[in-house]
């Protein structure tokens, strides 16, 4: 699978989290370095200015760096728990996503 369809893979899936208000993921394709975010907060945060909210998820990926497919993989993975684990309305401070 090319990074370009993982990342529509990725954004797809996100959008299913989302919807389902399982948490808020948001993904940005950066044209100008050939990237990617992906971040997630418990579905419903507070987005004022200034509001505090875990991330859940927190990846910036550059599509032609040696990594991009383990760092793409890892998200991949990352995104199918939060769904295999339903609603986050919060997180505990220590909580972390197991990777690839």
């Amino acid at each position: 699978m090319t990074p370009t369809e993982r990342a529509l893979k990725i954004t797809a899936a996100a959008m299913e989290i989302s919807q389902a208000r399982i948490a808020d993921v948001m993904v940005t394709y950066l044209g100008h370095i050939d990237g990617l975010t992906v971040y997630a907060h418990p579905a419903g945060s507070d987005y004022r200015l200034g509001a505090k909210r875990p991330r859940l998820l927190d990846w910036t990926v550059y599509l032609d760096a040696p990594d991009a497919d383990f760092k793409l993989q890892s998200i991949e993975i990352q995104l199918a728990q939060l769904k295999a684990n339903g609603p986050i309305a919060t997180a505990p401070p220590d909580f972390k996503l197991e990777t690839a």
